[in-house]
């Protein structure tokens, strides 16, 4: 297999430096220089984000980020303060992610931390067992639990990326 890495997400927006300012001080990363009228975005971790000025409104959830924060309610907290909104596609509330939109109306979801996520799946009868033997294999536990959480069907605060690895 041949390696390779995603090094940039492309967000087009009509709204291009107000989108930019909201994921650069969300995210904290910094604007790296650019050959274009795109706004690049580059932190020390994970890939970079290239702003696109566009005339399109954003393909609904077409494609979304997904956010891991420490803390789920201070990150859905600062990006409410930075302009995004909630974004109500049906939830019930029991979820474990909040989906939002950035001011430019590109949906996200803010997950619930990784130490939750992994104390939600420890602590559901439906998943104990079957994580039991997994604990002790090679590879990360994380994914372990994941191969194990697929065919489980769905659970409590369980977003789909966790699951997909």
């Amino acid at each position: 297999m041949v390696e390779v890495s995603i090094a940039t997400v492309t967000l087009k927006t009509d709204r291009p430096k107000e989108v930019a300012r909201f994921w650069r001080d969300l995210l904290g990363y910094r604007v790296a220089p650019n050959r274009s009228d795109s706004v690049m975005l580059v932190g020390d971790y994970g890939p970079a984000l290239l702003i696109q000025p566009s005339v399109l409104p954003p393909a609904d959830s077409a494609i979304h980020l997904d956010l891991r924060p420490e803390d789920q309610r201070a990150c859905v907290d600062r990006a409410l303060e930075l302009g995004a909104s909630l974004v109500d596609i049906g939830q019930t509330g029991q979820e474990g992610w909040t989906m939002m939109a950035d001011p430019g109306g590109n949906h996200f979801c803010v997950l619930q931390s990784r130490a939750d996520f992994e104390g939600a799946l420890a602590e559901n009868p439906r998943t104990r067992e079957a994580l039991r033997p997994l604990i002790d294999l090679s590879g990360t536990w994380l994914q372990r639990v994941a191969q194990a959480v697929i065919g489980l069907g769905t659970l409590p605060g369980v977003h789909a990326c966790d699951v997909l690895i």
